[in-house]
This record gives structure tokens, C-alpha cells and sequence, in this order.
């Protein structure tokens, strides 16, 4: 059930990225530097982007993973 708990909380630390975070983050790191053609200023802009949704998705998978070990019930020795 912990990793279950963990996998869905990954999702939605994912979702949240890319939905609230990653578009002004890779905006702002890629106004950061300055490029030679256009083809660098948007490789900076996507590897940015998905750097923070990584991030959200391995947040997500951490607070799930905690949150997880809370409500699993502990075992009983065989």
C-alpha cells in the first residue's frame, strides 16, 4: 500500500509541477543567459522544464512515501 500511496502522490507532485511551476521557471532560467541562436535559448527552456517537473515528480513520491509509512499498519512476526 506504501507504494502505491507513494505513486499516486508522485503523480499529483508531477501534475502540480507542470501545471503551476515549470512554464514561469524555465522562462525565468532561460532569460538567464544569453544565446547564440534560438535552437540553444529553447533546449535551456525544455531541459529546464522537465529538471522541475522531475523535481515535483521525486517531491511527490517523497511526501507519498512518508505519508504511506504513517497509515500502513505494522506486522505482526510470523
Amino acid at each position: 500500500m506504501r507504494y502505491l500511496i507513494a505513486i499516486l502522490f508522485a503523480l499529483i507532485g508531477a501534475v502540480l509541477a507542470i501545471v503551476f511551476l515549470s512554464g514561469p521557471i524555465a522562462n525565468w532560467v532561460a532569460l538567464q543567459f544569453s544565446y547564440e541562436s534560438s535552437d540553444d535559448a529553447e533546449t535551456v527552456n525544455q531541459v529546464a522544464f522537465i529538471v522541475v517537473n522531475l523535481l515535483g515528480l521525486i517531491a511527490g513520491w517523497v511526501v507519498g512515501w512518508a505519508l504511506g509509512g504513517r497509515l500502513e499498519r505494522p506486522q505482526e512476526p510470523l
